[in-house]
């Protein structure tokens, strides 16, 4: 289990899959109807993290709050 981390404050529904590019360490990939945790949601890519604790940013566009 991931410890609580107060600076995910919001939780996200990934709209679509999403595979992160290889050439960017930083990206996170995830499945359609996934739950992510929001720690940054300013611009047009977010800091995000799995239920697995698994963190990177991610494209806004493919998600929603």
């Amino acid at each position: 289990m991931v410890p609580i981390d107060n600076n995910y404050e919001y939780r996200a529904k990934a709209l679509y899959d999403y595979e992160a590019n290889s050439d960017d360490q930083n990206e996170l990939s995830f499945s359609k109807n996934e739950i992510l945790e929001i720690a940054d949601n300013r611009g047009n890519w977010w800091q995000a993290r799995k239920i697995d604790g698994r963190a990177g940013i991610v494209p806004s566009n493919y998600v929603s709050l």
